[in-house]
């Protein structure tokens, strides 16, 4: 337990907000705030039409809520936001509409899964298992059901899909260092549930698996200074925390001859000098994560 006076700041906004509509209710989920700020629990808001009309008080170790007794076919702003001893945290809003009201069935007549878990086995696989809330105890498939898992990179990876007839599955070929979302459905005949809640997890990272790209270098000033820029490295695996630049008048020698100006992860150029006139150097780059270094950038040359 940390004390009042140790929070000096309030959370940051909670990540992932998504919202899933039936006739009369939503279900909210979200994950915790990305900054290092403890939170002592989350504020669900709703109003017809206007936010924070009534709200909801959610412990810190919940990552859903269920709002119920809306009306059919309205539309409704909900807000969430974090808080702690210290404040409230910046607010997210989402604007909803409740299904209509259907007096036969509908193809989401069936239940969503529930109690969703994804479990990282490797930098590339995943194993995830639900509950069935319609097969009831013992959890046995007896009829021709089957399951879509949905799986995406975040925050902007395409959304791939598998079909499954079980209650679990191992995903291959996932990034290194990457947080996914997860989230899977029932199917059966001509109906199919909701989604569930989704989960989400990180890969474990791995050494960067290619180099920075788009390397250049460009004189700045008649002192014969150089700036060096590049891009991040396409295959990450992780987050980068550092870039090493390597330069020198011979590129024949051993990498350990070469100099070398190591720079944090979050930088894209460099800046050398001044070197000797009318000389060619070499350049290349290399960068690194919490697993190790990545592979070395082409050698490109330039004439001072």
């Amino acid at each position: 337990f940390r004390s009042t006076e140790q929070e000096t700041q309030s959370p940051g906004k909670p990540a992932y907000v998504r919202t899933r509509t039936y006739t009369d209710s939503v279900i909210v989920s979200w994950q915790p705030p990305e900054e290092d700020i403890i939170v002592r629990g989350y504020i669900c808001g709703y109003g017809e039409g206007v936010p924070d009309v009534n709200w909801k008080y959610v412990d810190a170790s919940n990552r859903n809520v269920t709002i119920t007794n809306l009306k059919a076919s309205t539309q409704y702003v909900v807000s969430l936001r974090a808080y702690n001893n210290y404040g409230k945290g910046p607010v997210v809003y989402d604007l909803i509409y409740t299904r209509e009201e259907s007096d036969g069935p509908t193809p989401d007549t069936l239940t969503p899964p529930s109690g969703l878990r994804a479990k990282i086995l490797s930098p590339n696989t995943a194993w995830l298992q639900w509950n069935d809330p319609s097969l009831g105890r013992p959890q046995t498939i007896t009829d021709n059901r089957y399951y879509n898992v949905h799986y995406q990179a975040l925050p902007n990876g395409k959304t791939l899909s598998v079909i499954v007839k079980a209650l679990r599955v191992v995903l291959y070929d996932l990034v290194p260092g990457t947080k996914y979302e997860f989230k899977v459905r029932t199917v059966l005949d001509a109906s199919a549930s909701p989604f569930s809640v989704s989960a989400f997890n990180r890969t474990f990272e791995t050494a960067p698996g290619s180099a920075p790209r788009s390397v250049n270098v460009e004189g700045i000033d008649q002192s014969n200074n150089v700036r060096v820029q590049w891009r991040t490295p396409r295959q990450p695996n992780g987050d980068i925390t550092g870039y090493i630049v390597f330069y020198t008048q011979d590129q024949d020698l051993p990498d350990r001859e070469w100099h070398v100006n190591a720079l944090p992860g979050t930088s894209t150029e460099a800046f050398l000098g001044p070197l000797s006139a009318n000389t060619t150097y070499f350049f290349k780059l290399q960068a690194r994560n919490s697993n190790g270094l990545g592979p070395m950038s082409d050698i490109i040359s330039y004439f001072t």
